[in-house]
């Protein structure tokens, strides 16, 4: 479950990153209710954008949080990214600070009281600029466009090639509200997610199989 997570969160900060403004998302297990997401985005004045997205898993003395903050440059390559997962019942607090440079990424665990550090290099002529960050806000991608690019996982600590398709409109039901929405696909080694995004590029519903996120509507 927990590596399925960890793909779903790398999928959603993928395939919304071309929104502004913030998304709250009910998320479900093979049907049944697991926790809430909260996606937000920000586009600052140089062009630059950050993402946060924060999970709340469980219930009661059982409840995980995980926090990922993200930060690109205006042409889509990676400045920064930030994990955080605390699991009070488990005793579980661990950060991991990936910084980006020319030679590929420096990275900083803190697992409690043991703090480890490693570089993870990237060959310079390997994609890593994911221009896909700013479909639906400042380029507008045509059905069948693709990218794939090297993107950096907090979770294995690892480049790992991540392509991703927009496939056109799609009308669907969410949450018993019918929308048009924008369907995106992200592919992540042997893990595809689908979502399905509104005409701000905020989701209305990410499906990764057995884990779902479905948008909650204001009433």
């Amino acid at each position: 479950m927990r590596s399925r997570l960890g793909g779903l969160i790398l999928a959603v900060v993928t395939a919304t990153a071309g929104a502004q403004g913030t998304a709250r998302l009910a998320i479900s297990v093979n049907g049944h209710p697991a926790g809430y997401a909260t996606l937000g985005q920000t586009i600052q004045k140089d062009g630059s954008k950050s993402v946060e997205l924060r999970l709340e898993l469980g219930t009661g003395a059982q409840k995980v949080h995980i926090t990922s903050q993200s930060r690109y440059d205006a042409q889509g390559n990676p400045i920064r990214k930030f994990q955080e997962t605390v699991a009070p019942a488990g005793g579980i607090n661990k950060q991991v600070v990936i910084t980006f440079g020319k030679e590929g990424a420096n990275v900083i665990v803190l697992d409690g009281d043991h703090r480890t550090s490693k570089s993870v290099s990237l060959a310079s002529a390997a994609p890593r600029a994911s221009l896909s960050e700013f479909w639906f806000l400042r380029d507008s991608p045509k059905p069948g466009q693709t990218e794939e690019t090297y993107q950096f996982s907090a979770d294995s600590l690892q480049w790992e090639i991540v392509k991703t398709e927009y496939r056109g409109k799609k009308t669907i039901d969410a949450g018993g509200h019918k929308i048009e929405a924008y369907e995106t696909v992200t592919t992540r080694g042997d893990q595809e997610t689908t979502s399905y995004l509104d005409e701000h590029g905020l989701p209305v519903l990410i499906d990764q199989g057995s884990v779902k996120m479905e948008k909650i509507w204001p009433k």
